[in-house]
């Protein structure tokens, strides 16, 4: 684990270099823009699992540049997911119980990184590898819903506990063209369409998060929060798509 966290560190370190040396060289070379969007999972390891044992769920996007010929993107990440959620029926008021509202209370982790990645521009199968530095940010909310009273039904809605971390890792992935435009680039839009799987490794730092129970409601209305406190490194994974313009 120490070797891992070791080669992460000097995984940052290098994005950090690279992201400020492309950002430098990018008036020079031709940019290409690319954005992308993944269903995504995340499993606590370490103290974190020993707290969070379960697994996280949700959605990853992605909008970067690719920097012509040369085998370098850069641009930013960030994801949202969540690892529990819980629901109950409670009475309006007291003088009226006979209209129950929806109470959902979630767990959730988003994350916010800057990434440089070194991929071939090119090429139907494309490997590649990450390394990115940013954020990991933990919060539990709670929202109260009725039928018919808004749109999505939301009457309210409250943060009840949150954190946020330095976090820091990396990864690595394979995209498969699905898609290339017969047309010249100067023409088209949407230059191509890929696969995009990938399997990375985020180093968070320690944190104050709630879990199933950490919410405690006594009789006489107040609320207690009980968390949890630990590391936040997780393995990610996802799979989705990117498009190229």
């Amino acid at each position: 684990m120490n070797a891992i966290v070791r080669t992460l560190k000097l995984g940052s370190a290098f994005a950090a270099i690279a992201l400020f040396t492309a950002i430098s060289a990018g008036t020079a070379t031709a940019q290409t823009p690319t954005i992308g969007a993944s269903f995504a999972v995340g499993v606590p390891v370490g103290e974190f699992k020993d707290t969070l044992d379960r697994i996280a769920y949700g959605v990853d996007f992605d909008l970067g540049y690719h920097f012509g010929t040369v085998p370098l993107e850069v641009g930013f990440t960030g994801s949202v997911k969540s690892y529990g959620s819980t629901e109950r029926t409670e009475p309006w008021s007291n003088t009226i119980p006979d209209v129950t509202l929806t109470v959902e209370t979630s767990n959730n982790i988003a994350t916010g990184h800057m990434y440089v990645r070194l991929i071939e521009g090119e090429g139907f199968i494309r490997p590649y590898a990450d390394g990115k530095f940013g954020f990991t940010y933990l919060f539990t909310e709670t929202s109260v819903h009725s039928r018919g009273f808004s749109e999505n039904g939301e009457v309210a809605s409250s943060t009840n506990f949150d954190d946020i971390v330095f976090s820091y890792g990396g990864a690595i992935g394979t995209q498969i063209r699905l898609w290339k435009s017969d047309a010249p680039s100067e023409t088209s839009e949407v230059r191509e369409v890929t696969l995009d799987a990938r399997v990375g490794y985020t180093a968070g730092g320690e944190a104050e998060y709630l879990t199933a129970g950490s919410i405690v409601r006594r009789e006489n209305g107040k609320v207690e929060y009980a968390p949890k406190t630990s590391r936040t490194d997780m393995i990610d994974a996802r799979l989705g798509v990117q498009v190229r313009f």
